[in-house]
């Protein structure tokens, strides 16, 4: 009997010790790197708002969009401020998902 845990012993001590090890090497990896968010605002001339709801259209339209922080519209001032990730999301995209909502982006500019 003595014989055979002795043989348990040295068995789950191996196993201990393969596993140690298996852990430390997966340790060892370096981490995959992330693009770091690199947060664009724009101001967007936008032609065709008369009311709320084509602020809300808009502004839904952009934060539809992967990578769109934060989106604002003004009918009155007919512009929308845009924050959005460049990493994921262009200025280009955002415009074309508020022109196939059927308003017309005169055009944009950064802010800072």
């Amino acid at each position: 009997m003595y014989k055979y845990l002795t043989i348990m012993k040295k068995l789950i001590g191996l196993t201990l010790l393969l596993f140690m090890g298996f852990a430390c090497q997966q340790q060892d990896k370096p981490a995959e790197s992330v693009n770091p968010e690199v947060i664009n605002k724009i101001e967007m001339n936008i032609e065709g708002m008369s009311c709320t709801g084509c602020e809300e259209t808009i502004t839904k339209s952009a934060l539809a969009l992967e990578g769109v922080k934060e989106a604002t519209a003004s009918f009155k001032d007919g512009k929308a401020w845009i924050t959005f990730d460049q990493n994921r999301v262009t200025a280009e995209k955002i415009t074309t998902a508020i022109q196939n909502t059927g308003y017309h982006v005169a055009g944009y500019a950064p802010l800072e």
